[in-house]
Protein backbone atom coordinates (compact mmCIF):
# COMPACT_ATOMS: atom_id res chain seq x y z
CA UNK A 1 0.00 0.00 0.00
CA UNK A 2 1.35 3.44 -0.94
CA UNK A 3 2.32 5.69 1.93
CA UNK A 4 0.26 8.89 2.13
CA UNK A 5 2.11 12.18 1.99
CA UNK A 6 1.88 14.37 5.10
CA UNK A 7 -0.09 17.04 3.23
CA UNK A 8 -2.69 14.60 1.85
CA UNK A 9 -5.24 15.81 4.42
CA UNK A 10 -4.41 19.46 3.92
CA UNK A 11 -6.09 20.61 0.70
CA UNK A 12 -5.42 24.29 1.45
CA UNK A 13 -1.69 23.71 1.84
CA UNK A 14 -1.64 21.46 -1.24
CA UNK A 15 -3.41 24.15 -3.29
CA UNK A 16 -1.06 26.87 -2.04
CA UNK A 17 1.93 24.65 -2.80
CA UNK A 18 0.66 24.07 -6.35
CA UNK A 19 0.16 27.81 -6.86
CA UNK A 20 3.65 28.53 -5.48
CA UNK A 21 5.14 25.83 -7.73
CA UNK A 22 3.45 27.22 -10.84
CA UNK A 23 4.27 30.83 -9.99
CA UNK A 24 7.93 30.05 -9.28
CA UNK A 25 8.24 28.04 -12.50
CA UNK A 26 6.90 30.93 -14.57
CA UNK A 27 8.96 33.46 -12.64
CA UNK A 28 12.16 31.51 -13.27
CA UNK A 29 11.32 31.01 -16.95
CA UNK A 30 10.66 34.73 -17.20
CA UNK A 31 14.07 35.55 -15.74
CA UNK A 32 15.73 33.16 -18.16
CA UNK A 33 14.06 34.89 -21.09
CA UNK A 34 14.88 38.31 -19.64
CA UNK A 35 18.49 37.35 -18.94
CA UNK A 36 20.80 40.40 -19.31
CA UNK A 37 23.76 38.13 -20.12
CA UNK A 38 22.36 37.74 -23.63
CA UNK A 39 23.38 41.34 -24.25
CA UNK A 40 27.06 40.46 -23.79
CA UNK A 41 27.82 37.89 -26.50
CA UNK A 42 31.59 38.45 -26.24
CA UNK A 43 31.48 36.81 -22.82
CA UNK A 44 28.12 35.09 -22.60
CA UNK A 45 27.96 32.83 -19.60
CA UNK A 46 25.36 30.23 -18.82
CA UNK A 47 23.40 30.69 -15.60
CA UNK A 48 25.42 27.89 -13.98
CA UNK A 49 28.71 29.51 -15.00
CA UNK A 50 27.42 32.76 -13.53
CA UNK A 51 26.49 31.02 -10.26
CA UNK A 52 30.01 29.58 -10.03
CA UNK A 53 31.53 33.01 -10.69
CA UNK A 54 29.30 34.51 -8.00
CA UNK A 55 30.32 31.92 -5.39
CA UNK A 56 34.01 32.29 -6.24
CA UNK A 57 33.67 36.08 -6.08
CA UNK A 58 31.95 35.98 -2.68
CA UNK A 59 34.39 33.47 -1.15
CA UNK A 60 37.69 34.74 -2.58
CA UNK A 61 39.55 31.45 -2.82
CA UNK A 62 37.45 28.29 -2.61
CA UNK A 63 37.89 24.64 -3.47
CA UNK A 64 35.83 23.15 -6.30
CA UNK A 65 34.31 20.72 -3.79
CA UNK A 66 33.06 23.59 -1.65
CA UNK A 67 31.57 25.29 -4.72
CA UNK A 68 29.80 22.04 -5.68
CA UNK A 69 28.41 21.74 -2.15
CA UNK A 70 27.16 25.35 -2.06
CA UNK A 71 25.49 25.06 -5.48
CA UNK A 72 24.37 21.45 -4.96
CA UNK A 73 26.05 20.30 -8.16
CA UNK A 74 27.67 16.98 -8.88
CA UNK A 75 31.44 17.36 -8.78
CA UNK A 76 31.76 15.95 -12.31
CA UNK A 77 29.32 18.57 -13.63
CA UNK A 78 31.09 21.33 -11.73
CA UNK A 79 34.41 20.20 -13.22
CA UNK A 80 33.04 20.84 -16.73
CA UNK A 81 31.81 24.30 -15.72
CA UNK A 82 35.08 25.21 -13.99
CA UNK A 83 37.18 23.95 -16.91
CA UNK A 84 35.16 26.11 -19.32
CA UNK A 85 35.65 29.16 -17.06
CA UNK A 86 39.39 28.44 -16.76
CA UNK A 87 39.68 28.05 -20.55
CA UNK A 88 37.75 31.29 -20.99
CA UNK A 89 40.15 33.02 -18.58
CA UNK A 90 37.55 34.02 -15.99
CA UNK A 91 38.78 31.73 -13.19
CA UNK A 92 42.26 30.74 -12.08
CA UNK A 93 42.98 27.31 -10.61
CA UNK A 94 45.67 27.61 -7.97
CA UNK A 95 47.38 25.35 -5.46
CA UNK A 96 46.11 25.92 -1.93
CA UNK A 97 48.71 27.75 0.19
CA UNK A 98 48.03 25.40 3.12
CA UNK A 99 47.95 22.14 1.15
CA UNK A 100 49.69 22.01 -2.24
CA UNK A 101 47.76 18.86 -3.20
CA UNK A 102 44.48 20.78 -2.99
CA UNK A 103 43.28 23.15 -5.72
CA UNK A 104 41.40 26.39 -5.11
CA UNK A 105 39.55 28.67 -7.47
CA UNK A 106 39.74 32.44 -7.66
CA UNK A 107 38.54 35.06 -10.10
CA UNK A 108 41.10 36.27 -12.60
CA UNK A 109 41.31 39.93 -13.62
CA UNK A 110 39.11 39.10 -16.60
CA UNK A 111 36.68 37.28 -14.28
CA UNK A 112 36.47 40.33 -12.00
CA UNK A 113 35.66 42.54 -15.01
CA UNK A 114 33.02 40.14 -16.30
CA UNK A 115 31.48 39.83 -12.85
CA UNK A 116 31.23 43.62 -12.44
CA UNK A 117 29.64 44.08 -15.86
CA UNK A 118 27.20 41.21 -15.42
CA UNK A 119 26.30 42.39 -11.94
CA UNK A 120 25.59 45.89 -13.27
CA UNK A 121 23.49 44.50 -16.13
CA UNK A 122 21.60 42.32 -13.66
CA UNK A 123 20.86 45.27 -11.35
CA UNK A 124 19.62 47.30 -14.31
CA UNK A 125 17.31 44.49 -15.42
CA UNK A 126 15.92 44.18 -11.87
CA UNK A 127 15.36 47.94 -11.80
CA UNK A 128 13.27 47.63 -14.98
CA UNK A 129 11.31 44.83 -13.38
CA UNK A 130 10.77 46.72 -10.09
CA UNK A 131 9.53 49.75 -12.04
CA UNK A 132 6.61 47.55 -13.16
CA UNK A 133 5.75 46.67 -9.55
CA UNK A 134 3.61 49.35 -7.88
CA UNK A 135 5.79 51.40 -5.52
CA UNK A 136 3.72 50.49 -2.47
CA UNK A 137 4.14 46.76 -3.21
CA UNK A 138 7.93 46.64 -3.76
CA UNK A 139 8.94 46.07 -0.14
CA UNK A 140 6.27 43.37 0.17
CA UNK A 141 7.72 41.57 -2.87
CA UNK A 142 11.23 41.70 -1.43
CA UNK A 143 10.00 40.59 2.00
CA UNK A 144 8.12 37.63 0.50
CA UNK A 145 11.20 36.45 -1.38
CA UNK A 146 13.30 36.79 1.78
CA UNK A 147 10.74 34.66 3.67
CA UNK A 148 10.97 31.98 0.96
CA UNK A 149 14.77 32.04 1.10
CA UNK A 150 14.75 31.53 4.87
CA UNK A 151 12.33 28.64 4.47
CA UNK A 152 14.63 27.04 1.88
CA UNK A 153 17.59 27.43 4.22
CA UNK A 154 15.63 25.65 6.96
CA UNK A 155 14.77 22.82 4.56
CA UNK A 156 18.44 22.42 3.60
CA UNK A 157 19.41 22.05 7.25
CA UNK A 158 16.87 19.25 7.83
Amino acid sequence: MAKKHKTAGKPGLRNQSRRLHDSMAWLLRGFTLFDPRKRYPEFYLSPQQSYVLTVVKSEGKISPGEVAKKLRLEKSHLTKIVNSLVKFGAIDKLSDDRDRRRMVLSLSGKGEKIFRELDQASIESYMKLMEKVPEGEREKVIHSIEVLLRAMQKLRKE
